[in-house]
């Protein structure tokens, strides 16, 4: 898999998580994930270089995406909503949500798609910790919202967001990769969120006083 990951894009900003992706699927031997959100294709091509289970990848947009050397990744040029108006299976062992950052597109990925997800399936969640731009605050918001059991974050390029009910399968990730609770990231959003505050928000308050 290492040659693969070499020669993708240096500057997509899924790098980074590439480890955590396949040591997810290795752990937990996933027959099918399902992903919102393709854009460039490195996170499909991490979920799927340990050639376990299959990948269908989906995206709005058409990014015209070489998946020639991976049999077992399906991508489809299709929106979340008109592919669950006529999906019919299989059942969803991981699910990787990275498609619009919205908070009401990001919710309704997790509750239509959740009717499909396994009974100890896992959903992870992109750009949880991504408070460079407001399209943050979507993931983020679902995740503190969550009503799974087993909620967690894993400290990757932006945040990687996990909810399951499955108490094992959430020991496992916990046992092998530094998941964070959602107190940590908390903390983590609210010393970000200072650090805009005085990055953008306070010169704009000196320009008003000095005009």
């Amino acid at each position: 898999m290492d040659h693969i990951l070499d020669g993708l894009d240096k500057e997509n900003p899924w790098k980074g998580n590439d480890r955590f992706a396949a040591g997810i699927v290795k752990l937990l031997k996933p027959e099918f994930i399902f992903e919102i959100g393709t854009y460039k294709g490195y996170s499909s091509k991490c979920f799927a270089g340990p050639n376990i289970g299959m990948v269908l990848t989906i995206d709005i947009n058409n990014h015209d995406v070489d998946f020639s050397e991976f049999a077992n990744i399906v991508y489809k040029n299709v929106s979340s909503r008109d592919l669950y108006e006529i999906y019919s299976g299989p059942f969803i062992d991981i699910m990787h949500i990275d498609g619009s950052h919205k908070y009401e597109d990001v919710m309704y990925d997790i509750n239509s798609w959740c009717n499909w997800l396994k009974d100890d399936g896992i959903i992870l969640l992109h750009d949880v910790t991504n408070i460079s731009s407001i399209a943050g605050f979507g993931p983020v918001k679902a995740l503190f919202g969550s009503k799974f059991l087993y909620n967690g974050v894993y400290p990757g390029p932006n945040g990687i967001g996990i909810m399951t009910n499955s108490k094992e399968k959430f020991e496992i990730l916990k046992n092998n990769f530094p998941i964070s609770t959602l107190g940590a990231l908390g903390i983590t959003w609210t010393i970000s969120l200072i650090g805009h505050l005085e990055s953008y928000i306070l010169p704009l308050f000196a320009e008003g006083e000095g005009s």
